[in-house]
């Protein structure tokens, strides 16, 4: 089977041949109503702290911090820690894969370093065009794990889905990702809904699962 994707900038188009067989099918594409514009919130930057007494800022990050944040990504990847061998390939990919979402950086307002990243974008797990629901990535340097910085990130994903406007957040992570599905846990505004079997090619495991985790934003004592 041969099967090649043609692009034009109204139409998708799906070719299969098959001995004996032609099929064409073409696919119009939908106007996608994008979610509000992260750099439009009111509250950025934010201003936090760590447990161990660092002061951090959370804002909207910078071209160059997208791409620094990206390599941690990339790092992490290679590394067989919480992502796919395949999940980010390239800076372009990255980028492509949150261009419905939004990128935030987390910086040591003391050191001026940047410890991380966490995206904001329409969950994949949803089947609808505009998802209500958000799903996320982050990331942590290497030198501020064990800072509390997870537990961080796991409130900044609930605060800023709500934010944005989602009603919800739907999320996956994998099994091997002990800190974060801990972080989920501990924190009662979570719930972890069901496992999911072989979900990512993580190197160094192979295939493993997911356990997908929930937040419902409606319920406003979970967003306080």
């Amino acid at each position: 089977m041969l099967l090649r994707i043609a692009s034009h900038p109204s139409t998708q188009r799906l070719i299969v041949n098959r001995p004996g067989h032609h099929l064409v099918n073409i696919i119009q594409r939908r106007i996608l109503h994008r979610i509000p514009d992260y750099k439009k919130l009111p509250n950025l930057p934010k201003h936090t702290v760590l447990k161990d007494g660092t002061n951090v800022l959370v804002d909207s990050a910078t071209e160059k911090q997208i791409g620094d944040i990206y390599t941690q990504f990339h790092g992490a990847m290679h590394r067989g820690q919480g992502y796919g061998h395949d999940d980010f390939l390239s800076l372009d990919h990255f980028k492509e894969k949150h261009s419905r979402g939004q990128i935030f950086s987390l910086v040591d307002q003391d050191a001026d370093r940047l410890i991380g990243g966490i995206t904001i974008y329409p969950s994949r797990l949803s089947r609808a065009s505009n998802p209500v629901l958000a799903g996320s990535n982050f990331i942590v340097t290497q030198e501020y794990r064990g800072r509390g910085c997870i537990k961080l990130l796991n409130r900044l994903y609930s605060e800023l889905a709500d934010e944005i406007g989602y009603e919800g957040c739907l999320g996956e992570i994998h099994v091997n990702n002990a800190p974060v599905i801990k972080a989920c846990r501990d924190n009662p505004i979570w719930e972890l809904i069901e496992r999911l079997p072989k979900t990512s090619y993580v190197k160094d495991y192979g295939w493993i699962d997911s356990v997908i985790v929930y937040c419902d934003l409606t319920n406003k004592s979970n967003t306080h």
